[in-house]
């Protein structure tokens, strides 16, 4: 039995294909504007990653307006990070430019040894260099009775702009033995704490069955 084959028959396959390439390509560009991956949109349809690249060109798209750029801009972003002179010294960078470097590396010295003592340090480096600038004791800093040191005024207090204050070190050490020793006196017991204690115990002993029956022993 003979079929009649459709005078447009040459035509409509050609004419499928086109439509369902189109179709695809409608896909493409929608997958590529939700930021999907070159690679990943080619192996779902079978086709390479260039193939789908000129496809989405075709539709004005590219890394900079779909695709990465779309996940760039969907990615949590980390926090901003304070500038190094803010995050060591406390000081915006030009503000840093107005010290030099012994002042910057005493800083941070003396901020290092304060930290290890488990003690919060509050100063920046400028608060820092203006009390020994009002002091007038930057030159004679260092180790030893006649020299000069940053010290607190509070020693249970934090290196603060409002704790601090430059001294000798040896008047910082004789600050130092008075505290304790008035430590000291305030732990220890004092004279009349003592008496009450012996009257209190010559009480109970004259109280004492011991007692009484040594006084009725003597009799």
């Amino acid at each position: 039995m003979d079929m009649k084959i459709p005078f447009d028959a040459p035509h409509a396959a050609p004419a499928r294909r086109a439509r369902r390439n189109e179709e695809r390509d409608q896909q493409i560009r929608t997958r590529y504007l939700a930021g999907e991956t070159l690679a990943s949109i080619g192996a779902s349809f079978g086709v390479s990653a260039e193939r789908v690249r000129k496809v989405v060109k075709r539709f004005g798209l590219d890394k900079s307006n779909a695709g990465l750029a779309i996940r760039n801009r969907d990615k949590p972003r980390s926090p901003a990070v304070e500038p190094f002179s803010s995050r060591v010294y406390g000081c915006s960078p030009v503000a840093l430019m107005q010290f030099t470097h012994e002042q910057r590396q005493s800083f941070l010295q003396q901020r290092t040894n304060v930290r290890r003592s488990d003690t919060l340090w509050l100063l920046s480096l400028p608060q820092w260099a203006w009390f020994w600038t009002r002091s007038d004791k930057w030159a004679e800093r260092g180790r030893g009775p006649s020299k000069y040191g940053l010290s607190r005024i509070d020693p249970a207090g934090s290196f603060s702009a409002e704790n601090v204050q430059v001294v000798s070190n040896y008047q910082s050490t004789m600050w130092g033995r008075k505290r304790k020793s008035a430590a000291r006196m305030r732990g220890a017991p004092g004279k009349s704490r003592s008496h009450d204690l012996i009257r209190e115990m010559t009480r109970i002993l004259e109280k004492s069955p011991v007692r009484e029956h040594c006084a009725d022993t003597s009799k």
